[in-house]
């Protein structure tokens, strides 16, 4: 597969804490590149595309076709932020994610457990971390 050029490092499992100082545009670049390299199955697997992985890695806009949910779920495993059991690993997602807190997990907790298919859940987890106070929306 022809996976354009990388960008930078990655974002989302670095461990930077709340009050990182890469703006959310770096810390996409970073994940897309880490995820693009570490774990090229996911996007082949689902069949998401890399123009949705690019909105969502660069412009932190969530796309909402179903391929695209299942990609979250796949890379959110992989990472080990979401077990078999389909329970979330807040411990490593805190640890890992830049700006992520355990209020923000808490919070979107509630909205990931009302939904049943594995991918749906991947979805609103992620939308929920990325809009939860617009963290990922402030430069």
């Amino acid at each position: 597969m022809n996976l354009k050029p990388l960008i930078v490092v990655i974002i989302l499992h670095v461990a930077f804490a709340f009050n990182s100082t890469e703006s959310p545009k770096e810390i996409g670049a970073k994940w897309e590149t880490r995820s693009q390299q570490e774990h090229p199955e996911c996007l082949k697997k689902t069949g998401a595309t890399e123009e949705e992985v690019d909105q969502y890695y660069q412009l932190i806009r969530i796309p909402t076709r179903y391929n695209f949910k299942c990609y979250i779920d796949c890379v959110y495993r992989v990472y080990g932020f979401i077990n078999e059991d389909g329970s979330v690993n807040k411990d490593t997602l805190v640890k890992n994610v830049e700006k992520l807190t355990d209020e923000i997990l808490d919070f979107c907790d509630v909205k990931y457990q009302e939904k049943l298919d594995r991918c749906e859940k991947a979805y609103e987890y992620a939308y929920c971390i990325t809009h939860y106070h617009s963290i990922y929306f402030q430069e």
